[in-house]
């Protein structure tokens, strides 16, 4: 199945694409496509790019991939799409057939080193992974649904054990009773703040 039939069928359940909202002062006369909307969202999420994905996506122009990408695709609205996914995903049964109890949630997380070519403010060296290299690390949380509910992009010279808890503060849509991550992921300070949100 095509990754872009896949979010057109998603918008057709569940329609995420009108959280999308012009970022511009001045009201915009003419909003851009779903298909272009679609093509936008695959460039950057599977880290195709936007050059890329203007030779190969048929009948959609390059400059109206970036307008959405400078204009529509903010870190605060892809959450909120993310949340209302989610939140339509949850009123589902299938999901619930990877639970291990009925009336709690398991979530995870960890973290993935990226490799990164130019500068960046989110981009060190790390004493855990050798090289010559910069590195990011991309921290996923994940529901024992598959829901994966928060993403934060961190030094790879940082611990990861700090991003847990903000995994589960203020967010609408994973109620947490159990969360497991790795030693990098965890430390003394995190157990206890993690007691206080009710999260073991």
């Amino acid at each position: 199945v095509a990754v872009s039939t896949l979010l057109s069928e998603v918008e057709k359940v569940s329609p995420f694409l009108n959280i999308f909202g012009y970022q511009g002062k001045i009201q915009e006369k003419f909003r851009p496509s779903d298909e272009t909307f679609f093509a936008t969202l695959i460039a950057q999420g599977c880290n195709v790019g936007i050059d890329k994905m203007e030779r190969i996506a048929k009948g959609i122009q390059g400059h109206s991939l970036k307008h959405i990408a400078d204009w529509y695709l903010n870190q605060e609205a892809l959450q909120d799409v993310n949340d209302a996914i989610i939140k339509f995903k949850n009123t589902l049964s299938l999901p619930d057939i990877h639970r291990r109890e009925s009336d709690k949630i398991h979530t995870a997380s960890d973290g993935q080193k990226i490799l990164v070519k130019r500068d960046s403010l989110n981009a060190s060296y790390s004493y855990k992974y050798p090289g010559f290299t910069k590195a990011s690390v991309i921290n996923t949380a994940i529901d024992e649904r598959m829901s994966v509910f928060k993403i934060n992009v961190i030094s790879a010279s940082e611990r990861e054990h700090i991003n847990v808890v903000e995994m589960h503060l203020g967010n609408p849509v994973i109620k947490a009773d159990t969360h497991s991550t790795d030693t990098h992921g965890s430390s003394d300070i995190v157990f206890g703040m993690m007691y206080f949100l009710n999260v073991f």
